[in-house]
């Protein structure tokens, strides 16, 4: 019985956390149909669609998980300009997250992951995204704009070491690791 209250009491005070999550987002693009014939091209399957569903993947997942346990995160990462950027922030407003530490860069497209399904099997996955580091100018722009945020409880970051770079964000998050001792 004490071990229930002290989880509860664990789970209970989550709630009040706000947590900072720093890392590589992206579009997680389903698509589902149905094979009835193999190309005359090539001995491959044509999948005829059917459906096509979107979803938040990456840091983003990480911060809907967060949310699921009650706290309120705080997801900052860089997109492109691209339509797949509006998709994405479209997500964010559906799922009635914050994207005012989301930057949207010219310099990027917005990395999306195409899982191809056929009769309920997946057949393929197409990446679409830039394996470069991100230019010191965006580098800078999420600095500046994670610099406004007050409140932080816990900070979570998850970089797959592909776009946001651990080593380039240090500067960052020891800012925002010292302003935490503070809290």
């Amino acid at each position: 019985m004490a071990k229930e209250v002290s989880y509860k009491k664990i789970f209970d005070s989550f709630n009040r956390l706000n947590v900072m999550v720093i890392g590589d987002v992206m579009v997680d693009s389903y698509l589902w149909g149905k094979v009835e014939r193999i190309s005359p091209e090539a001995p491959i399957p044509i999948v005829a669609l059917r459906k096509r569903e979107h979803r938040m993947g990456g840091a983003a997942n990480v911060a809907m998980n967060i949310r699921a346990m009650g706290a309120r995160p705080i997801l900052c990462s860089v997109i492109g300009t691209d339509d797949k950027g509006d998709i994405f922030l479209e997500l964010m407003k559906k799922e009635k997250m914050d994207a005012s530490g989301i930057v949207r860069s010219q310099r990027r497209i917005t990395t999306t992951k195409f899982r191809i399904f056929g009769n309920n099997y997946q057949m393929l996955r197409v990446d679409e995204e830039e394996d470069d580091d991100l230019v010191h100018a965006d580098y800078l722009t999420l600095s500046l704009l994670r610099k406004q945020e007050s409140g932080i409880s816990l900070l979570r970051l998850t970089p797959r070491e592909r776009i946001l770079n651990p080593l380039q964000m240090l500067p960052c998050s020891s800012q925002i690791l010292r302003s935490l001792r503070k809290v």
